[in-house]
């Protein structure tokens, strides 16, 4: 006999989790080479270069594209070396389908007029990213704050970004615990260090220079204790060096942030009079 009652609350979320998941599932286990082929002659686009012929049919993995690897029938890692330019390819939300990406590599590919996928939150397998000597319109979104395993993230000369201080949305990027190398180099980036990447205790390498950085110097980077190469000059930061600060670093630069004041070894007294030089001391000078 029919009955039109509804489903127990519980239930009814309980069914819908199940659905949720078997999609997810569905979804997952329907990608393959094939469609990891798509996506790949989409970011290359129409114009292929010739260091890329061997591009040219529906199986990375079977017949062994230049520059690819796979793993278990799925590409785990693209990587061009920065001789190849695409000149009409394009980088979008697509990227997202390549699920089992370990490794990135797009440096100086010329790609340009495009902003960073949101969809590469959903490589939650990436470990290295660099796609450094291209021109996107935007820099890389707070979401890529569940990229939890990636090591080395290199957007060197690649976009227009904002930096904001303390709160903001790259203080985000604090869960990004795994990263040993951070490079953005000349990347327009404003605003204050986030306070919140003193959670990146994994990082060995950080390069901020050629930037419009301000404010002074977190206290609370003292906990970086892996850290030994620290570049962040060439903005306008301001303040003196906090006295119990990375005691491990090897090389220091912080030339060319003129009202920045400190000395060698870190937490000397500032000098009281002429303050223009000391990035020059110290990128020269490394801390015992």
């Amino acid at each position: 006999m029919w009955c039109g009652c509804a489903l127990p609350l519980h239930r009814a979320w309980g069914s819908f989790v199940i659905a949720v998941l078997v999609l997810a599932a569905v979804r997952a286990s329907a990608l393959t080479e094939a469609d990891d082929a798509n996506v790949l002659l989409g970011i290359v686009g129409a114009s292929l270069p010739s260091q890329l012929s061997t591009w040219s049919d529906t199986s990375p993995c079977t017949n062994a594209w230049a520059y690819v690897t796979c793993t278990s029938g799925r590409v785990s890692a693209v990587e061009l070396p920065g001789s190849i330019v695409l000149t009409s390819g394009y980088l979008d939300d697509n990227i997202g389908f390549l699920d089992s990406l370990e490794r990135l590599s797009l440096s100086g590919a010329g790609i340009s007029g495009l902003p960073l996928p949101d969809a590469f939150s959903d490589l939650t397998g990436l470990t290295y990213l660099s796609l450094s000597a291209n021109s996107f319109t935007t820099g890389a979104p707070p979401s890529w704050s569940v990229l939890t395993g990636l090591r080395s993230l290199l957007l060197d000369s690649s976009s227009s970004l904002a930096v904001p201080g303390s709160g903001g949305p790259w203080a985000e990027w604090s869960t990004l615990t795994a990263l040993e190398m951070l490079s953005l180099r000349d990347q327009g980036l404003s605003g204050g260090l986030p306070a919140e990447w003193a959670s990146l205790t994994a990082l060995t390498f950080m390069n901020l220079s050629e930037n419009e950085l301000s404010g002074t110097l977190p206290p609370s980077w003292s906990s970086l204790s892996r850290l030994v190469d620290l570049r962040i000059s060439d903005n306008t930061l301001s303040g003196s060096i906090p006295n119990t600060w990375i005691s491990t670093l090897r090389h220091l630069d912080l030339s060319g942030n003129p009202a920045l004041c400190g000395g060698i070894p870190i937490g000397t007294v500032c000098p009281k009079t002429d303050r223009t030089n000391i990035g020059l001391t110290l990128a020269t000078r490394n801390p015992p």
